[in-house]
């Protein structure tokens, strides 16, 4: 009988043992992290900017929030918006030369909120680069560097669509609508001369002055003597600058003997230079010689137009 009680407490130290070592492993396994999920359209809209496509806002409609937003643009801008875009804001985790946190202010920002765009060709890290601020002008970060713009900040007003706040080591973020106000204005005498010559061929076409239309090529020809000699309806050859010079990134403007005349800006070289490495074939013609206000030089109105 004594026997039988030893065994019995044996079995039950060697199971009480047993359980004590299982759970000392377990407790000594680290916990595993849970990984948080993404909002959909966040994703979206990051695999977009990260791609560099144009993110039309319409293609994100997905609930009553996303349709009361539309509501609100429509209520606030008429029918004087034709696109839309969606992107993340970038450098938000950077504090302003100012001191000012740029989390903070973020995270101060309001849905629907308007804001602004700021192009700084000035900038020494990316010549292209357009800084989002508030209309008091508080910087929250940049458009990220490889979304192309069309036609420079100007044409587009800016609202602030959704702002995620900072949750753990998750950073604030904001994401904003940029809306493209439509030109209405009446044909000018460049639409009806192009259109009357070139109409049934192309499906976009933008009049545009070059710039830094003074100076000598590396051939030694000079580049006011080359427009005195362009005349309306001249075919131009569009080339991206890919040197290492000052004109880097922007696009030349050259004449039938790939002599250079002048340049586009920052803002449409890169979007044009976006559009034909797409594959979109692009060309130009002279429209006329304009002159500076001292008419101490002449530069060209050019149009440069995309074939069907």
């Amino acid at each position: 009988m004594v026997g039988v009680v030893v065994f019995a407490f044996f079995l039950l130290a060697v199971l009480l043992v047993v359980v004590v070592i299982a759970g000392g492993y377990a407790s000594g396994k680290k916990a595993q992290p849970v990984k948080r999920q993404q909002p959909v359209r966040d994703l979206q809209i990051a695999k977009a900017a990260a791609v560099d496509i144009e993110v039309l806002y319409k293609q994100h409609l997905q609930n009553e929030d996303d349709e009361r937003f539309e509501a609100w643009v429509r209520k606030h801008f008429g029918d004087t918006i034709d696109k839309r875009l969606l992107t993340k804001v970038a450098g938000v985790t950077f504090v302003n030369a100012d001191g000012t946190n740029r989390q903070e202010l973020v995270s101060q920002c309001k849905k629907y909120q308007h804001l602004r765009l700021v192009a700084e060709p000035e900038n020494p890290h990316d010549r292209c680069a357009i800084r989002v601020e508030t209309l008091g002008g508080l910087q929250l970060g940049y458009l990220p560097h490889n979304f192309n713009l069309p036609f420079g900040p100007e044409r587009w007003n800016v609202v602030v669509r959704d702002v995620h706040l900072a949750d753990g080591d998750t950073s604030a973020s904001l994401i904003i609508c940029l809306l493209r106000t439509a030109e209405n204005d009446p044909l000018t005498e460049s639409d009806r001369w192009f259109m009357a010559r070139f109409g049934s061929q192309v499906d976009r076409y933008y009049a545009w002055q070059i710039e830094r239309y003074n100076g000598l090529n590396l051939d030694g020809s000079d580049r006011q003597a080359l427009i005195a000699k362009c005349h309306r309806g001249d075919q131009l050859i569009l080339d991206l600058e890919t040197g290492n010079g000052n004109c880097f990134g922007l696009m030349r403007v050259c004449n039938s003997q790939s002599q250079i005349l002048g340049y586009l800006d920052i803002q449409r070289s890169r979007w044009l230079g976006s559009e034909m490495s797409s594959g979109r074939k692009w060309q130009a013609v002279a429209f006329q010689q304009l002159s500076t206000p001292g008419g101490k030089r002449r530069f060209l109105e050019i149009i440069c137009f995309r074939l069907r």
